[in-house]
């Protein structure tokens, strides 16, 4: 795209008064549990008259940990099989929710509406579940970090991942595009200013080929991160598939993470 173009598409979405909604990309084709590679639990929970999220609970016998997993800002929760079936090998439970318009949940994305969407998750774990904070992990890539940061620092879990995440959606902006265009997003995601009030343990993981997110910016997320136990793990791959490119580093890592979190008890 030639930058006329491209200027062009800058002002048009400005006038519409869309340009936040090129931040969202869902897709609500969700097939149903029974072709899933592993057992899962249809959840529904009910946020407010017009939000119902969809989201599946994968139980494991062999943790005590559930790790509450937030994702990127594309597709929805059945994109992430794969490394649903990684994560639950480790072995974890799972809680995987689809933010609002995503998959089968109701409603429009947004950036008040996720952390909602987030809150809701960790009240149906701790109030319907039963899950002690100590049991819980909170888990977020890319989108999914700056929306578990906000959690995290509401509640209490047993610690964080975060998997190719950024700063912020100004920085992103900025990466990706003329700086000025960032002054028009009212769509903050201020990831960096949450993990500064991150005491609890966390593992940050980014890829130093992200084509996506820069490198750079897993890097000030760990620098400006407080906790007294936190580690950086730099990955291979593109933005989507380093789990799969570096998959025993990726698991490793996170069973490593998991299983200090079980010895500080």
């Amino acid at each position: 795209m030639n930058y006329r173009l491209y200027i062009i598409l800058i002002i048009s979405l400005l006038v519409t008064g869309c340009l936040d909604c090129v931040i969202y990309h869902p897709d609500t084709m969700t097939p149903a549990t029974s072709v899933l590679p592993f057992p899962a639990e249809d959840v529904f929970i009910h946020v407010n008259e017009t939000v119902t999220l969809h989201s599946w609970f994968i139980p494991s016998q062999k943790s005590r940990f559930t790790l509450c997993y937030f994702h990127g800002n594309a597709g929805n929760i059945y994109d992430r099989i794969e490394l649903l079936k990684l994560l639950h090998s480790i072995p974890l439970s799972i809680f995987i929710i689809d933010y609002r318009g995503y998959g089968k949940s109701s409603g429009k994305p947004g950036e008040k509406g996720l952390y909602e969407d987030a809150m809701a998750a960790w009240d149906y774990l701790t109030d319907v579940k039963k899950i002690s904070p100590k049991n819980i992990i909170l888990f977020g890539r890319s989108l999914g970090g700056p929306v578990v940061l906000y959690c995290a620092s509401k509640t209490n879990p047993a610690g964080i991942i975060i998997d190719s995440s950024f700063t912020s959606i100004k920085s992103m902006v900025q990466y990706h595009s003329f700086r000025c265009i960032s002054l028009f997003f009212k769509e903050k995601y201020q990831a960096i200013d949450y993990i500064q009030k991150i005491t609890i343990p966390v593992l940050i993981l980014h890829s130093g080929d992200d084509e996506t997110v820069p490198f750079s910016m897993g890097q000030e997320l760990y620098r400006q991160c407080p906790s007294n136990k936190k580690y950086f793990i730099e990955l291979r791959g593109s933005h989507n598939n380093n789990f799969l490119v570096d998959a025993p580093l990726y698991r490793n890592s996170i069973k490593e993470f998991v299983l200090s979190l079980t010895s500080e008890e």
